[in-house]
């Protein structure tokens, strides 16, 4: 069924995107006490591999999470007929992958060109004009990230405003207007708390995502069917099927529960 999918999706996704972090946080944590504590002879090669082990296991765990946070923003904008609601995240995701090639090419060439100047000039180069290129260059990668996460930003604001006004549901406005705050003030270190925080507010909202009631004004009976057309309408979500069918295509429930076929 899309909407009982796309919440669990979801809620897995917003869980994972509120757990990576912490445990980071203490994985670094608890590296940097070995470091201190350990002499550099003495810190094995077993933390080495353990830290390469464990960053590779969160990207891992982090890739999960986007798949499954795609997921569900398509089944939802497709259970409720609002294509902007996937569209805004697939844009993101689009756009992250677009500028992490860009910053990885500035970083690339960065280092290419200050490693020419080393080893071809040794003696000519400018010790002032390297830290100044240095500096561009890193100024370019940060504010290259800036603007790719203020983007990142603007669209996840606009796919959760979107869900919470379709679905009813005010805690993804709430999750939505965190991200977007989160974004903006990324500079100033207290963005990533504030995204943080805004996925949590995501988990809850897939928590509290309930099926569309079916409107008794519409145009159609839920407990009827056509006999000259061959047609009946899910009692669930309204959607007409075929009456030899059993479960309704569109959200995947039984047809014919407390419905009958004239």
């Amino acid at each position: 069924m899309s909407l009982e999918s796309a919440k669990k999706y979801g809620f897995i996704a917003s869980i994972i995107n509120v757990i990576t972090p912490v445990m980071a946080i203490l994985f670094v944590v608890g590296l940097t006490y070995q470091i201190l504590v350990y002499p550099v002879g003495e810190f094995s090669s077993f933390w080495s591999g353990f830290s390469t082990g464990v960053s590779i296991a969160m990207g891992a765990v982090g890739v999960i999470a986007l798949i499954l946070f795609l997921l569900a923003m398509h089944r939802l904008s497709n259970y409720y007929k609002e294509p902007s609601i996937f569209k805004n995240v697939l844009y993101s995701f689009l756009i992250t992958i677009v500028g992490s090639i860009i910053i990885i090419i500035i970083t690339l060439g960065s280092i290419t060109t200050l490693t020419n100047n080393i080893l071809l000039a040794p003696n000519s180069t400018d010790p002032l004009a390297m830290a100044l290129q240095l500096m561009i260059s890193i100024a370019a990668i940060i504010g290259a990230a800036l603007i790719i996460g203020i983007i990142e930003a603007v669209l996840y604001w606009r796919a959760f405003t979107k869900l919470g006004e379709k679905s009813g549901v005010e805690t993804f406005k709430t999750a939505g207007l965190l991200y977007l705050i989160g974004g903006v003030l990324q500079i100033v270190g207290v963005g990533a708390i504030l995204v943080w925080i805004a996925w949590i507010f995501a988990a809850r909202g897939y928590k509290q995502l309930q099926p569309q009631p079916v409107s008794s004004t519409s145009n159609y009976s839920p407990t009827t069917t056509s006999s000259n057309s061959g047609k009946i309408y899910c009692s669930y979500c309204g959607i007409e099927n075929d009456t030899n069918g059993i479960y309704c295509k569109h959200c995947g429930k039984p047809l014919y529960t407390n419905q009958s076929s004239v």
